[in-house]
């Protein structure tokens, strides 16, 4: 899968998570880095 359909689908979700999924719009401000877990926590 090239890069550029990657990125998209991610963003995709993002939105799509927002806009249904209760408590994710607070969730993405509390966590930072979701695409690679443990990356840049502390």
């Amino acid at each position: 899968m090239p890069l550029p359909e990657l990125l998209r689908g991610c963003l995709d979700e993002k939105k799509l998570l927002t806009r249904d999924l209760p408590g994710y719009a607070e969730y993405r401000r509390k966590v930072r880095y979701r695409l690679l877990p443990g990356y840049g926590d502390g």
